[in-house]
């Protein structure tokens, strides 16, 4: 008989096996986002696609990931512009609102400068390699006025961007200036509820002072009963200090009542001064509108020109990122996958104009022409009489005859 051996798996076998398994998880993820590259890009016809070079497809692949990169970027700008237009907190319907308006404009993008430029790109290529017919299918006013809608959309975006941007950076300005026109507005009432709260706090103001004195009065006291009973202790000096312990400690309780009464009426002065506003006969609520903030805004700007540096800045930078995007199908380049395009889809043009011109034809055959019916039998003509006739055309023979 013969003994079967059965060889264990050596440790480099098992590592050689783990990193063949990552390396192909790591090529079908990279197969996976180039596909969809590609397919964002436009370049999704396999046949096609086989004709064109390395090149060409690795600018294909690096034009679909900008592209699903500045979808991404677009949708961090709604949700930003939508919670602050709604003055709300973070929302998951908003998000997922912002995410949908997002992808609509993705698509608006790529079906209006992707998709619809494959055709006049190939089109203008082998115009230049000296094709004699010009097809202007997707370059006529239609597609200028849809890229002109979006550009404007574009500059929409970007002003939304820069007003939302400087409400949410210079929101102290702004929330101050929009105080000020609120006491403006109230003025009577404000002053009104100013006094009755400089008149509250006067009060207590003096019941503390008077309390601190009646403190320090009988602590000097006390000290000089202590001191006196320690040179001669007696029962009355020890009544006396006794008793001013008590009343003491009673003067220190209240006085430390007023000092937190006067904190409260420090730190609740403006809701108390506003709630005595509101509870006027001619108050005018605070305007915390849009258009009230943006005025705001602009009033913070007028006053420190400096404040709207950063928000140039940043609304530049989004601008320049969309402006970036729109602009990159204008790039002009050698595009093979254009040039196939173009020529497929004239070869269907007319290869279907034929047939339709054929089908035309067909339906326009001349018929035969219907043999007459048999008429009934016709009546001899009228004999002209005897004699000659007259040089005026005139046979007054005939009626002779008849």
């Amino acid at each position: 008989m013969t003994d079967t051996v059965t060889s264990e798996p050596q440790p480099d076998e098992d590592r050689k096996i783990s990193s063949s398994l990552q390396s192909l998880e790591t090529s079908s993820f990279l197969d996976s986002v180039s596909t969809l590259a590609l397919r964002v890009a436009g370049y999704d016809d396999p046949e096609l696609l086989a004709q064109c070079s390395k090149g060409e497809k690795i600018t294909a692949i690096t034009e679909g990931c900008l592209f699903l990169l500045y979808v991404v970027l677009l949708t961090i700008v709604l949700i930003f512009l939508v919670h602050n237009l709604l003055q709300t907190a973070f929302s998951v319907l908003i998000t997922m609102m912002s995410i949908l308006v997002a992808i609509f404009i993705g698509l608006v993008d790529h079906v209006a400068f992707i998709r619809s430029a494959i055709f006049p790109a190939g089109m203008r290529s082998l115009r230049r390699g000296g094709f004699g017919a010009n097809v202007t299918i997707g370059a006529d006013a239609i597609s200028r006025v849809c890229k002109t809608i979006r550009v404007a959309l574009m500059l929409l975006l970007a002003f939304l961007t820069a007003i939302f941007v400087g409400l949410s950076l210079n929101g102290d300005a702004v929330r101050t200036v929009l105080t000020k026109q609120f006491y403006s507005l109230n003025a009577v009432a404000a002053q009104k509820a100013a006094k009755d709260e400089d008149a509250k706090r006067a009060r207590v103001q003096k019941e503390y002072e008077l309390a601190l004195g009646a403190e320090a009065s009988l602590a000097s006291e006390v000290d000089r009963l202590l001191k006196q009973s320690n040179r001669k202790t007696s029962d009355a000096t020890t009544s006396k200090l006794v008793a001013n312990d008590g009343r003491l400690a009673q003067v220190r309780a209240a006085l430390e009542e007023k000092r937190q009464i006067l904190d409260r009426l420090d730190t609740n002065r403006p809701s108390n001064i506003e709630a005595a506003i509101e509870a006027s006969p001619g108050f005018v609520p605070r305007d915390l509108s849009l258009v009230a903030r943006i005025k705001a805004l602009f009033q913070v700007v007028h006053d420190d020109p400096w404040a709207a540096v950063p928000t140039v800045l940043i609304d530049l930078f989004i601008l320049g990122v969309d402006a970036a995007f729109l602009t990159l199908k204008g790039i002009g380049r050698p595009s093979t996958y254009c040039m196939g395009a173009a020529r497929k889809h004239l070869r269907a043009l007319v290869h279907e104009a034929r047939l339709a011109e054929a089908e035309r034809s067909e339906d326009q055959t001349p018929e035969m022409p219907e043999r007459p019916e048999p008429q009934g039998p016709q009546a001899a003509p009228q004999k002209r009489g005897p004699g000659r006739p007259r040089k005026n055309g005139l046979d007054h023979t005939a009626k002779v005859m008849q």
